[in-house]
């Protein structure tokens, strides 16, 4: 038996296509057997509009950033789960964590959080705006928290994101 048209095909490679139906029909199997066939689905965003609309704003809520960075405890630094969602910055013990490590939720609400660079150890300062360091004028929420990020790199991205929200 033979094939006709390949139309249909089109995922199927050209030289398999070109072996015969046989070829064709062996080809298919194996991608039905392989514990790995599972088809792979992309899809496309772009988002458009008017300048200061919200954009990234709704961007960053869709994708939150998440990764390991590490915070100055009493007596040594310690590795926690951050995740930036839109404007909430959550700390988590480890990946996969449902609950924040002790209810550890900040909301920067506009304009009233500012972060700094720290360059020699790949650190960033967040603190409220127009307020010392020294004397948080609240809870645990009001004071300023200190981030050190693995790279330079994970530094920019992150401080990137926390300037934003």
């Amino acid at each position: 038996m033979k094939l006709e048209s390949f139309e249909g095909l089109g995922i199927i490679p050209i030289d398999i296509l070109q072996r015969g139906t046989m070829k064709i029909v062996e080809y298919m199997l194996d991608l039905f057997r392989s514990p790995s066939g599972d088809p792979l689905f992309r899809s496309k965003l772009m988002v458009v509009g008017y300048e200061s609309v919200g954009k990234t704003t709704i961007l960053d809520c869709l994708f939150p950033l998440e990764g390991y960075l590490t915070q100055q405890g009493m007596l040594l630094k310690t590795k926690y789960w951050f995740e930036l969602q839109g404007n909430t910055l959550r700390k988590y013990e480890k990946r996969g964590d449902a609950v924040p490590h002790k209810d550890k939720v900040i909301v920067f609400e506009n304009r009233q959080w500012e972060v700094a660079a720290l360059p020699k150890e790949n650190g960033i300062k967040v603190s409220p705006r127009g307020q010392s360091p020294q004397q948080p004028k609240g809870g645990d929420d009001e004071k300023e928290i200190t981030l050190y990020c693995g790279d330079r790199e994970t530094q920019e991205v992150w401080l990137g994101r926390l300037r934003r929200a």
